[in-house]
């Protein structure tokens, strides 16, 4: 477990967490989660009875708990079978009928099973499918299963996950994006946190 440079981690004494995984500081990590192979940026905390495996996370973001990335899928079409023994050489029944990997069994973005941007709020009980990125802002409602990409500061839920609105009109998104405020420092941040509850107010701030 990488420590060494954060500040301020709080580890449940019965969550798992790999000597393959970051946290970047200011992190709180509940009971019964398991996190390998992964980055935690700051100010992110983890709901208890997470899964997460080699996942980016960004900073400031809002775990809640049961929340699942779920990377190995099984082929849909042309295969006559789903069964990995007819594509995979990982013998998941302890065998296989091929000599070489015929279907991607594992979805990844940019090397990772799952991309969480910043600032994401992710309701309880929530399944993400590998492959996907999670747009910055973004909000996922509670026991939603989400199975492809979800745009900056959108609000989806439902089995399939689908898009229900935006938090913002477009100009204040763009704004949002371009301003990335959680590239600031904690200090800058801190100094202000009074204009983080109005929208308009925040983004009439000069920040540069």
């Amino acid at each position: 477990l990488y420590l060494r440079k954060a500040k301020k981690v709080f580890l449940s004494k019965r969550a798992s967490i790999n000597h393959r995984t970051f946290l970047e500081g200011y992190n709180k990590i509940w009971e019964g989660v398991s996190i390998s192979n992964s980055y935690i940026g700051i100010a992110t905390y983890i709901g208890k009875d997470s899964l997460l495996d080699n996942v980016k996370i960004g900073r400031f973001c809002s775990i809640a708990s049961n929340v699942k990335v779920v990377a190995a899928t099984h082929p849909l079409e042309k295969f006559v079978s789903t069964h990995p023994a007819f594509y995979s050489t990982l013998k998941q029944a302890g065998f296989s009928f091929v000599k070489m990997q015929l279907f991607d069994e594992f979805r990844t973005i940019k090397g990772r099973y799952a991309i969480i941007g910043n600032d994401v709020w992710i309701g309880p009980d929530v399944t993400l499918l590998g492959g996907i990125r999670i747009g910055d802002g973004a909000v996922i409602l509670a026991s939603s299963v989400v199975t492809k990409d979800v745009e900056p500061y959108s609000i989806v839920g439902g089995v399939p996950a689908k898009l229900l609105k935006y938090r913002f009109e477009p100009i204040m998104i763009k704004k949002l994006l371009e301003i990335k405020w959680w590239n600031w420092t904690l200090e800058e941040i801190k100094e202000r946190a009074q204009y983080f509850i109005d929208i308009e107010s925040f983004t009439a701030q000069k920040v540069n």
